[in-house]
């Protein structure tokens, strides 16, 4: 099996110190990171991987598994850029140490693109006893389809029993946790709104037991619900920003929800009690974690020869008061200086290799050696500058599609063969949703739609007045970006990894939820975006108007290239379109389907999307 250059990142955010254990460049790198720790849960450990993918292969099946001592436990992983929570798989290791496991595979549609970085966030607990301190470490396996498995470091840090004390009071005692509380909150709110409160917590105590006991009645769970927003509306100081929304939105899914569908419910409402209950832990704990006095854990890497720049960091050198040991003078470096410079030799820690160094840094400069500052300096040039093309000056919004390849074609028709492997070469980026009439207007002044309405995709347009729309939009933005995609582009983005009839499956009778067609549309076209999308996040690929590609006719796939070029060669002048639209029968909207028409036509259902060049 080959090797790969992928880099593994990984560190540890320590509630108790508001930071993350070895100042990671997690925080320089990614700035996001602590906003959407702040927005998901700032109160416990979190774990967190950064996996950057340097090459151009697509890892479309990945898994990481982890190792640590069994009284440590990793309940759930979060994937940026992904709005749901993965459990995990628990096993036993050894006598000692548990295994846990993330698996995703290529189904989910998760991949780790070339040139592209992947952040996992787990969440990390412990069954600890009260002002108890206790040091841990976690190692595992990053593991890919098709590639070696790569060795995850052990990251050791000290976990504060503090930080999962009022949980721990919580599930044992609600109204000793209610004491607890108000001694932590009256500094911040009125004694009133304290008490109003924290008189809730038996309330939501009772909740979580009920949810967890059982079969649920909706009327029992809505009244339940209704008595604690009742209350918390009391005192919007303290529920609007997290708890309220919460119960907000319970109490809407459950108010339409029939009696017979709450077994399909009960995933959702047990998240909701379970949510509720790290609300509290949240708010309660949010305040001054740092008064605690937790220290930070002593970590320094070993020696190096005096003589050498860098030296790899294997084992944590001595430590004394909370300071650290420089391995080049032994010099004791206050654990305070977050860059962990050496006063006496200037000797630096590198926070991405975890190696010495004796280079010179400007000032503002990250606390780098010059290899990795300049590797990350690339790598934030990228990753800003796709993030800049997401979207434009006129509102479009892009999804990067990955390199890959893919099986185009199918048996169904003789036009849609030979069935034939295609390799995307180059990632790109596709628009979410065809082309609008407003983002129609807004570049060429007019609206040629027969179905009027701003966010419905724009129609009556022909092939070339597609051409006509992407040199003025080009000539706006000042680049020479965007374009049609090629047929097989299209394929390839539509199928997103996917070998089925549709995006979703073969099964036509769920075609509604995907797409407007003859079946559903009422015979007009409809906003774009308000069926689901694909496992890529594109919508409207199936159905609603039909979409314009580059490729001129040719009434087969022989000879046709293997990668994703436009066939322009041959004798006609009619372009093909994809993708069906509110006309068209389900059979038509199959993501290999293929339609053509002269590139002056233009008709009430075709229009197009864009692509646009990394």
């Amino acid at each position: 099996m080959p090797s790969h250059p992928i880099a593994i990142t990984r560190t540890i955010y320590d509630p108790a110190l508001k930071d993350f254990v070895f100042d990671s460049p997690e925080g320089r790198a990614m700035p996001n990171i602590r906003q959407w720790i702040d927005k998901q849960n700032p109160v416990i450990y979190w774990y967190i991987l950064r996996v950057d993918n340097p090459s151009e292969l697509l890892l479309d099946q990945w898994a990481v598994e982890l190792y640590n001592h069994q009284a440590l436990n990793i309940t759930d992983a979060y994937i940026d850029g992904i709005d749901r929570r993965f459990e995990l798989k628990k096993r036993e290791r050894d006598p000692w140490s548990d295994k846990y496991v993330l698996s995703i595979p290529k189904q989910l549609g998760i991949p780790i693109v070339g040139s592209g970085t992947r952040r996992i966030f787990f969440k990390v607990d412990v069954n600890c006893r009260e002002g108890l301190m206790h040091e841990y470490g976690i190692s595992g396996k990053f593991i890919a389809q098709g590639v070696e498995a790569i060795d995850v470091r052990e990251k050791m840090f000290r976990y504060s029993c503090k930080v999962g004390e009022f949980r721990q009071i919580f599930d044992n005692n609600p109204d000793e946790a209610s004491i607890y509380a108000e001694r932590r909150l009256s500094f911040r709110y009125s004694s009133k709104s304290v008490q109003v409160f924290t008189n809730s917590f038996r309330m939501i105590h009772d909740l979580y037991k009920y949810c967890h006991s059982g079969p649920i009645g909706k009327d029992d769970l809505l009244y339940k619900l209704n008595s604690l927003y009742s209350n918390f509306e009391k005192v919007p100081e303290i529920a609007d920003k997290r708890i309220n929304p919460l119960l907000n939105e319970g109490i809407k899914v459950l108010t339409i929800l029939d009696e017979g569908n709450m077994s399909e419910f009960k995933s959702r409402y047990l998240r909701l009690c379970d949510s509720l209950v790290e609300q509290l832990h949240i708010e309660v704990l949010g305040a001054n974690l740092k008064d605690n006095k937790v220290s930070p854990p002593p970590v320094t890497p070993s020696p190096s020869p005096e003589n050498q720049k860098t030296g790899s960091m294997k084992e944590d050198s001595k430590a004394e008061n909370g300071k650290r040991e420089c391995p080049l003078c032994m010099n004791l470096i206050d654990s305070s200086n977050r860059s962990l410079l050496c006063g006496k030799c200037g000797a630096q820690f590198c926070q991405i290799c975890e190696s010495w160094f004796r280079e010179k840094r400007k000032r503002g400069e990250k606390p780098l050696c010059e290899n990795c500052f300049t590797a990350e300096k690339e790598i934030l040039r990228k990753q800003m500058e796709e993030k800049r093309k997401l979207s434009n000056s006129i509102g479009m919004k892009f999804v990067k599609i990955p390199v890959g390849d893919f099986m185009m074609g199918s048996k169904e028709y003789n036009d849609e063969q030979p069935v034939r492997k295609v390799t995307i070469k180059t990632s790109f980026l596709l628009s979410k949703y065809p082309v609008t009439q407003k983002q129609w207007k807004a570049v060429m002044g007019n609206n040629p739609s027969h179905f009027r309405c701003d966010n419905n995709p724009v129609e009556m347009v022909s092939w070339e007045d597609a051409q006509e729309f992407i040199k003025k939009l080009n000539q706006m933005e000042g680049a020479n970006e965007y374009r049609l995609p090629s047929e097989a582009e299209w394929e390839y983005a539509c199928r997103a990894g996917t070998a089925t009839k549709y995006y979703f499956g073969d099964d036509e009778s769920k075609l509604g939820d995907y797409a407007w067609y003859s079946g559903n549309s009422g015979g007009k076209t409809h906003p774009v975006g308000e069926k689901n999308g694909n496992p890529w996040g594109i919508h409207d690929m199936h159905g609603n108007v039909w979409e314009w590609v580059q490729d001129k006719y040719h009434g087969n796939y022989e000879g046709a290239p293997s990668d994703e070029s436009a066939w322009e060669g041959g004798s006609s002048s009619n372009r093909f379109k994809r993708g069906g639209s509110w006309f068209s029968v389900a059979g038509y909207c199959r993501s290999a389907y293929r339609s053509y028409l002269a590139p002056g036509s233009r008709l009430d259902y075709l229009g197009f999307r864009l692509l646009r060049k990394l």
